[in-house]
């Protein structure tokens, strides 16, 4: 792997981390993925949002070098290891400045549009942004399922979970 191209991943990586830093968890948003389950288990059960992307970043990590390979593996590096480190980086920093605007719909559009760019730069890459990415991966090489359908479905299952808990501690906070 290049210089440019472990450039352009981390800048895709510190995109990625501060649209989720300073907009989406602020906001209360939860986006797909890791990500997503990390800010819902934070939102629900108070556990802390950068340790859970890393232990699960270096989970799947792992899983996708023994199931998928080396190559595989090389290409997944730099943004496995990147998005947390700079996650918690971002996380500690947007503590300390304040944020941009407390709008929801900004920050949804904000959010939106810097992941977006930061994920699409992965992608343009050849990489991946790790996390459910290597789940997606994996079940295309195992099952022969289409990575773009297969990451849409793990990524809002693992959401649904988050929502389901939710949904089950409003009832029972309000009804019960």
């Amino acid at each position: 792997m290049n210089m440019k191209k472990i450039a352009i991943l981390l800048t895709a990586n510190v995109m990625y981390s501060f649209a989720v830093a300073y907009f989406l968890v602020p906001s209360g948003m939860v986006s797909g993925g890791i990500t997503g389950l990390a800010i819902g288990l934070s939102n629900g059960f108070g556990i802390s949002k950068d340790l859970t992307v890393w232990v699960l970043q270096l989970t799947l990590f792992a899983a996708g070098l023994f199931i998928v390979g080396k190559q595989f593996a090389l290409t997944t590096l730099v943004s496995s290891f990147a998005y947390p480190l700079l996650f918690s980086v971002m996380t500690r920093v947007a503590q300390r400045t304040g944020l941009f605007t407390e709008d929801p719909f900004l920050c949804m559009i904000f959010a939106g549009l810097i992941f977006g760019v930061g994920i699409g730069l992965v992608l343009r890459q050849g990489a991946s942004t790790g996390g459910t990415d290597i789940v997606a991966v994996i079940l295309n090489k195992k099952f022969g399922l289409p990575i773009s359908a297969t990451l849409y479905v793990v990524d809002k299952t693992g959401n649904m979970g988050v929502y389901e808990r939710f949904f089950w501690l409003l009832m029972t906070t309000f009804f019960m």
